[in-house]
Formats: C-alpha cells, structure tokens, sequence
C-alpha cells in the first residue's frame, strides 16, 4: 500500500500519495528530506545546505545531480519556498500519524 498523507481543507480530509512528494523535496545526496535547501544557480537542482557544502569541500565542484560545473559556493543560493513546503509535509506526515495512531486505538476499544 503507498503511503500517504492527509490534507485537512477545513470540511474534508483528503488523502495525498506521499512517495512522489517525499521524492520531489528530498536530497539526492543524503536522501532525506531537504533541510535549509540551497539550489544551484546553473542548473537549479536543489540539495541539503549541509550535503552541498561537504560536497563542494570535498574537490567536487560539479552539481551531483548533471556534473554541470559549479566552481564555488557563490553558484549556489537558498530556497526558503522549498523549505516552506518541506515543513508542511513534515507537519502532514506527524497529523497522519498522529490520526493513525487515534484510530487504532479507537479500534481496538471497539
């Protein structure tokens, strides 16, 4: 079963596939969800501050992602709306559970 999340429109709950979400704002150093994401500006793919940093530090000035050159840090810059949207998934993934868990609970009393 694919997991998912649930977004509360006030009157309904809807449930979203997570997978493709979860895939879109994670970093494909570390493979986790961004955390203070920085985009390149040459090819704009998107990573972790953290994993870009090392990445860079560690004599490779390509974009891990297409090998396009990236000299320095001055080619990367941070991306606070991707950043907004991790939060929300993040703060969906613990309601998710958090109802998960209600309703479990509420079954087994049943």
């Amino acid at each position: 079963r694919t997991p998912q999340i649930l977004i509360d429109d006030d009157d309904h709950i809807q449930c979203v596939p997570v997978d493709p979400i979860v895939k879109s704002l994670s970093c494909p150093i570390c493979l986790d969800l961004f955390n203070r994401t920085m985009v390149t500006t040459i090819c704009l793919h998107r990573f972790c501050a953290d994993c870009i940093h090392r990445w860079l530090k560690s004599d490779n000035k390509v974009c891990p992602t297409c090998r396009k050159t990236l000299k320095s840090k001055r080619y990367l810059r941070s991306d606070s709306r991707t950043d907004l949207l991790v939060d929300f998934v993040k703060k969906q993934q613990a309601k998710t559970s958090e109802l998960a868990e209600m309703y479990r609970e509420q079954q087994q009393h049943d």
